[in-house]
């Protein structure tokens, strides 16, 4: 038992509650693996548990087991319930537990948590030094009151402390703690399994997550990531990332890197030299990123394959002037457009990250969307019907036209489809003409269907 215990808490199914699809986890949870890391190598002795996979009650078993004096839970809107399930059952084991939470949903939505639920701290933003302050002193028995960065409750009120800054230099953290879910089972990633690398399929190749960049510049309305960075991005130096992907290389064995940031090449000069230090050092690694059409070139992109890169998604959400306009996504048709042909130029493969339903839709601007995509030819389409997420514009104009308020979250409902143009069968028929166009969803199927 350790004095210290993280969880990433076990998958909520909303496929049951009609979603088209459940999220799926092909690597650790870089959250709470940074913020383990931090805590040991301050002396801390920590458990790092991703249970997104174990049955709730196994998991409730092991949280028995390896209960600490404090527990640290992930909160994302979408799997919500299941940290609310996580939360009532550690208060079930101790009153005397100190139960904090982070992640998007509970920093958008802490007022709520902390006084429906036996939350005691919600940490607001980055959480690897707010959580090393409040071990620091919990564990020492003096007061957390003032540690900025977080929402606690006094007197009965949730209060805010100071805000704390951003981590101005991301070298200065430890790399992620890895070693505590090297024997966790994860989804497969067959999903690309037809692609090779050097004779070999993409599919049997160890793979794990890695953050090179943090925040977003850009305000997408759908989207909650530039009001949890601020609209701040900042990078990790190509040295120390790729001390990481050399370290995860030899320690550990994983042979594929899923760089997780929301614009991997926004600096493509920095990008670049990522490429080159990995060439450099001749570290046998392949890669993915994700990316926009407007942070691309054809020098970048040429890097990047060298560099093993093997696919790159693209957030292209629709291929309407109209529907990207309305959701503030800030490219052109004519960008996609470029984009699309520098990687085919460089023999670069593509995925496409798209949006049906978004303001202003219709059967023709789905219509564009489909005969881009049928130009192309990605390798694979990845649509998603628009999804309703606190912390968005998207879910601002949606209180405002009263089709959602924050109640909403304290149901077990999974996060609503937006619905207010177009109702859920218009949006699964566009969900359906897209997906039917993804060349991996065609391989998985038999051939007499």
């Amino acid at each position: 038992m350790a004095d210290i215990l993280l969880i990433n808490p076990p998958i909520y199914d909303t496929t049951k509650l009609g979603k088209l699809d459940c999220d799926e986890h092909w690597s650790p949870p870089l959250g709470i693996a940074y913020i383990a890391s931090v805590l040991s190598g301050n002396g801390f002795d920590v458990k790092a548990l991703d249970l997104y996979y174990t049955p709730i009650e196994s998991s409730k078993t092991i949280i028995q087991k390896e209960l600490g004096r404090i527990v640290g839970i992930s909160c994302f809107s979408e799997q919500r319930v299941s940290t609310y399930r996580m939360i009532e059952y550690i208060r079930s084991l101790s009153k005397d537990v100190l139960i904090v939470l982070g992640g998007p949903h509970s920093n958008y939505l802490y007022k709520q948590l902390l006084e429906s639920y036996p939350v005691d701290v919600v940490i607001l933003g980055e959480g690897e030094i707010t959580f090393l302050e409040i071990a620091r002193a919990y564990l020492k028995n003096e007061s957390i009151d003032n540690i900025p960065g977080i929402a606690i409750k006094r007197d009965g009120k949730v209060v805010l402390t100071a805000g704390r800054k951003l981590i101005e230099d991301l070298d200065s953290l430890p790399f992620p703690a890895y070693e505590h879910f090297l024997n966790t089972e994860y989804a497969s990633i067959n999903w690309f399994r037809e692609l090779e690398i050097n004779g070999r399929k993409a599919d049997n190749m160890k793979w794990t997550a890695l953050v090179g960049s943090r925040g977003c510049a850009y305000n997408c309305s759908f989207c909650s990531t530039p009001t949890f960075w601020n609209r701040r991005w900042r990078k990790r130096s190509p040295k120390n990332i790729v001390d990481e992907i050399e370290f995860l290389n030899k320690e550990y064995g994983y042979e594929f890197i899923d760089f997780s940031d929301d614009i991997f090449t926004l600096d493509q000069a920095w990008a670049i030299d990522v490429c080159k230090e990995i060439i450099r050092r001749n570290v046998h690694i392949s890669w993915n990123c994700c990316t926009r059409v407007d942070a691309v070139s054809q020098e970048l992109l040429t890097w990047m394959k060298n560099a093993g890169c093997l696919f790159t998604a693209f957030g292209i959400e629709s291929f309407s002037a109209k529907v990207l306009d309305a959701v503030n996504k800030k490219v052109t048709k004519e960008k996609i457009l470029k984009a699309c042909e520098v990687c085919n130029n460089v023999d670069m493969n593509i995925e496409f990250l798209l949006i049906v339903g978004s303001p202003g839709e219709t059967d023709e601007t789905i219509g564009e969307t489909v005969e881009l995509i049928e130009t192309v030819k990605p390798f694979a389409v990845a649509p998603s019907i628009l999804t309703i997420f606190p912390g968005t514009q998207i879910y601002r104009d949606a209180v405002r036209d009263g089709f959602i308020d924050d109640s909403y979250w304290l149901t077990e409902k999974p996060c609503p489809y937006d619905t207010r143009e177009h109702d859920i069968g218009t949006l699964i028929k566009w969900y359906n003409r897209i997906r039917d166009l993804d060349e991996i969803e065609k391989a998985k199927r038999p051939e007499d269907l």
